[in-house]
């Protein structure tokens, strides 16, 4: 938990490998999944910054696959079956960024292996619904607007979030892929077994690409650095890395009336996650509180009004719906109510 900027509370319980029985420590490393997709907003308004792009130009602007997509549409003839059509227009970068797209998700068995790949795979598909008319997560967009800034950067995605954002903010901890030095302080992640026990999950070394929309590792005091920096505008004590306007535009509501998120009460910024409504499980929260969460249980958010950051690190996948678990609410009252010193 972090409040005003200072560290108010750091804890590390439980173990980070069961079966060592080796114990979690603060500089534990994490897969943080989801938590993944706010990066890409940033990396794009960077460029925004540059002059690079707009948040309202096509993406078939820097990715001329997207040209001419098709939509789907009920038949509403004898057939009851589903037309094709040409969409009304074209896929803008804010649609990406607030996954309001409509792009279809890539079917399971289709195997791409570069971000590019992904992108000219998702090009290729029909459709779900209008861009803008509706909200549905997923990793589509996210993918795709990771893809803009390899071809407009020139660079591969994982190298512009180094150079661009974790070298300067010293967030030497958050990478696609670990280190072999650094196995050892790597968590592992279980999954819940038949006989109601743990069993750990294994991940390949040997991955087709990077995710943009789920694939970064990190530590929770790299984490809190970066939260810290879009709280504080853009800025990590003498690094500024976006700007004020920029930050405002990733953490307020881009959706509208849509309805958003894991719980209720929620709308969509640039990636990130922004609470409307405080209800359930962020009763304790401002309204305009932003962030996300992951697979694992992960959690971040930051609260502008009382400026306190909170960050939950969990490593178990199907944990039920993360974002309104009892833990997070647990956390972030107690979090809320605490006084200095306890």
């Amino acid at each position: 938990v972090i409040r005003d900027g200072e560290v108010f509370a750091f804890d590390a319980v439980g173990y980070r490998d069961l079966e060592s029985e080796s114990p979690m420590q603060k500089n534990t490393i994490f897969r943080i999944a989801s938590m993944t997709k706010p990066f890409v907003a940033a990396a794009i308004l960077m460029l925004e910054e540059e002059g690079k792009l707009e948040l309202d130009d096509p993406v078939e602007k820097y990715l001329p696959e997207f040209k001419n997509m098709w939509l789907k549409v009920e038949d509403e003839g004898q057939n009851e079956g589903m037309l094709l059509r040409k969409a009304p227009r074209p896929i803008t970068i804010r649609d990406i960024l607030t996954h309001t797209h409509g792009m279809a998700r890539i079917p399971s068995h289709v195997r791409v292996e570069s971000i590019r790949e992904n992108a000219l795979v998702a090009s290729q598909l029909a459709l779900d619904f209008e861009p803008g008319s509706m909200w549905r997560y997923g990793g589509e967009g996210i993918n795709t607007a990771a893809r803009i800034v390899e071809v407009i950067s020139g660079l591969a995605y994982s190298d512009f979030l180094k150079e661009k954002i974790f070298d300067p903010l010293e967030m030497k901890d958050s990478y696609f892929e670990f280190p072999e030095a650094e196995a050892d302080r790597v968590a592992s992640v279980y999954i819940p077994g038949e006989d109601g026990g743990l069993t750990p999950l294994l991940f390949s070394h040997k991955r087709p690409y990077f995710n943009p929309a789920g694939g970064l590792l990190s530590t929770a005091s790299d984490l809190g650095i970066w939260m810290q920096t879009i709280l504080d505008g853009g800025i990590y004590g003498n690094t500024r890395i976006l700007s004020e306007e920029s930050v405002m535009e990733m953490t307020r509501t881009q959706t509208g009336d849509l309805k958003c998120g894991f719980t209720e009460g929620m709308s969509f910024g640039l990636a990130f996650a922004v609470v409307k409504n405080p209800q359930g499980v962020t009763g304790m929260l401002n309204p305009g509180t932003f962030g996300h969460g992951g697979a694992f249980g992960t959690q971040y958010w930051a609260d502008p009004v009382n400026r306190t950051i909170y960050i939950l690190m969990i490593q178990r996948q199907r944990f039920g719906n993360g974002d309104d678990s009892d833990i997070r609410k647990t956390f972030q009252d107690l979090a809320a109510d605490a006084e200095p010193g306890l």
